[in-house]
């Protein structure tokens, strides 16, 4: 990673950027994070108190699901606020991140958090379609209560993005001249942003190749997982609908409405200046 001094005069390959475009952009994301907000406290509400009897340990992975995905929701639009200067691999910190007063520091706690954020939401989401899967087929489901096993989800939480966290440690060890000069040759018209805090790769180096590979990887596994898994959950659960009390039915319903909520409102998580 290196600091923003990246400087060139601006050109139509990027957008202009001033402070009123970035007002813009924390002002859009400080709405986010009050929908965010209310959608999970909604979410929250039909969880744990709307809940039947019938739903059992399968609550406790929803509202994991819904804490997890809130926290994400926090880290973008209220701590990192990132603007990618794409073509560039350029990130700035418009969120209240950029208050911490050293640039590399900076950088690594919210490319930190991204990523162990991303790595929970994949765990969390695989770990409810495991417990589906268990209870479509007629498995004992009582497993999840034993503390080995809660221990190991918990685990499995903190580790998922572990492979990630490694690749930029490793990536970030390279010369910032070295990255200065790459971005400002490969990326002539990148405009001046040195009133931001902005943070680069270079991505021509082989450190750099295998972070990227490896963080693009590890999204397109869980995009697999979790499409893969809930077609096939949903195929197996799909004679016992009918069996399936109304009150439940309601439930998953003003579940999932508020998921969508939750999603359809981050429409650009990574505002562009392109």
């Amino acid at each position: 990673m290196a600091s923003n001094n990246f400087s060139s005069a601006n050109s139509s390959e990027f957008q202009t950027i001033d402070i009123h475009f970035v007002n813009g952009i924390k002002t859009r994301q400080c709405v986010n994070f009050w929908i965010d907000t209310f959608a999970t406290l909604f979410a929250l509400i039909v969880i744990i108190w709307k809940s039947p009897k019938e739903m059992k340990t399968y609550k406790w992975f929803l509202l994991n699901i819904v804490i997890w995905s809130y926290l994400m929701d926090v880290n973008l639009t209220l701590i990192y606020v990132p603007l990618s200067l794409f073509p560039a691999p350029v990130m700035c910190i418009l969120g209240v991140a950029d208050r911490i007063e050293n640039l590399f520091y900076a950088n690594y706690v919210v490319i930190f958090l991204l990523i162990e954020l991303l790595g929970a939401c994949g765990a969390a989401i695989v770990c409810a379609l495991y417990y589906r899967y268990r209870s479509v087929m007629g498995q004992p489901i009582d497993i999840f209560h034993k503390k080995s096993v809660i221990l190991g989800i918990a685990l499995f939480h903190l580790v998922n993005g572990l492979p990630c966290l490694i690749c930029l440690i490793y990536a970030s060890e390279q010369s910032v001249p070295n990255i200065v000069k790459y971005v400002t040759e490969t990326f002539p018209t990148v405009p001046n942003l040195y009133w931001l805090k902005c943070g680069a790769l270079d991505v021509s180096a082989l450190s750099a190749k295998i972070f990227v590979t490896l963080c693009a990887s590890e999204i397109l596994l869980y995009v697999l997982i979790v499409v893969s898994g809930s077609v096939y959950v949903y195929v197996c659960h799909k004679r016992m609908l009918a069996k399936s009390s109304e009150k439940i039915r309601s439930l998953e319903r003003q579940w999932i409405i508020a998921l969508i909520i939750q999603v359809c409102e981050e429409k650009q998580p990574f505002p562009s200046s392109l």
